[in-house]
């Protein structure tokens, strides 16, 4: 709705806060309360999806449902939605893994639902008809059936194109001392529409490594392509063995995209960017589901948003909070197992590690 959410402050950065249900007002609340502790100099000023349109730069957002992600992501030119998973490793004695993997899932499928029709074969009449003039008629709308399909085809491949240089680009600027892995995955003998993506993505991974062969080589990072029930197993027992997974905007994408979420204790453990190859607007997000008020996936996200804004001493101060809240304090949100704190509880935690 445009309101400024904290006092006014003319040195503050603004930033907008897209904020679709009661949990997403909720964990702004924590936000807020972290940042005035912190002395952090960002006002959140609250819109809808809707009006993501009038957004750019660094956005915090809360929960969105697959409706308002499409939304947001089509308003803001957005093609693709990537979950980290940071806190995997701050449960104490952990029976997860330390989860080394950003999952980077393409949303075309979300932003134009209607594409799986389009995929399908035009339909043709079992006989031409003979009369010239209808033979002309019958011809041009098989022309113009051809020339829809191949105008959507060409805007999937666009769109999966950018979730690959997005995930490309992420991967070089790591800056890790190992290699890092950029796995496209794919489902072999899916349904059709499945099928289109997934050659889209093979073919678009290979003309990628052809094209920044020693761009590739020179920053360490490997892209490769790999059957998802070969990605699979590897999340769960070998987790150490993928940097990023790139997901094309079909069934199993999803399906990649929860297992990350699961294996690190629940929804509210992670952190979402919404972003694109050619946007200049990133949309940080959480994953948390309603009822799940678990601030860590939020704060993650608030910092990595200090991070954009170039206040990278005062993200790393919500990092370190965090992680000493989980390691030292042993304090537990309620909804990851053996946890009992309440949001609130949890968020004032964190303020006293800051």
């Amino acid at each position: 709705d445009g309101r400024t959410c904290q006092g006014a402050n003319p040195m503050a950065k603004a930033v907008p806060y897209i904020c679709g249900s009661q949990l997403g007002e909720a964990l702004l609340a924590g936000v807020q309360k972290v940042f005035q502790a912190a002395s952090i100099a960002v006002e959140f000023s609250k819109i809808a999806p809707s009006a993501s349109g009038a957004a750019n730069g660094h956005v915090l957002a809360g929960p969105l449902s697959s409706a308002a992600t499409a939304e947001v992501a089509d308003r803001l030119s957005l093609s693709s939605k990537l979950t980290s998973t940071a806190a995997a490793s701050w449960y104490p004695d952990t029976i997860y893994p330390t989860l080394p993997v950003v999952t980077v899932r393409n949303l075309y499928n979300e932003i134009n639902p209607s594409f799986n029709e389009r995929a399908a074969p035009s339909p043709t009449a079992g006989i031409a008809p003979h009369d010239p003039n209808e033979l002309s008629l019958f011809e041009l709308r098989k022309d113009a059936a051809r020339s829809i399909n191949s105008f959507f085809a060409n805007e999937a491949r666009d769109s999966i194109h950018d979730t690959l240089k997005v995930a490309v680009s992420r991967a070089m600027s790591s800056k890790l001392s190992e290699r890092s892995v950029v796995t496209v995955v794919h489902k072999p003998q899916g349904d059709l529409a499945t099928s289109t993506f997934d050659e889209m993505a093979k073919a678009l991974a290979k003309s990628e490594v052809d094209a920044r062969a020693d761009e590739l080589r020179t920053s360490n990072v490997s892209l490769e392509v790999a059957p998802v029930g070969s990605a699979w197993p590897k999340l769960v027992v070998f987790p150490e063995s993928l940097g990023y997974v790139v997901c094309p905007p079909a069934k199993h994408g999803e399906q990649l995209e929860a297992l990350v979420v699961g294996l690190t204790g629940g929804s509210g453990m992670v952190a979402q960017q919404i972003a694109g190859a050619k946007s200049q607007t990133v949309v940080h997000t959480c994953a948390n589901q309603e009822g799940d008020e678990n601030p860590t996936g939020i704060l993650l996200a608030s910092a990595e948003l200090l991070t954009g804004l170039g206040m990278k001493e005062e993200a790393a101060r919500i990092v370190k909070a965090l992680e000493k809240t989980y390691v030292s304090d042993k304090v537990l949100p309620a909804s990851v197992p053996s946890g009992s704190a309440s949001l609130g509880d949890f968020v004032d935690a964190v303020i006293k590690n800051l």
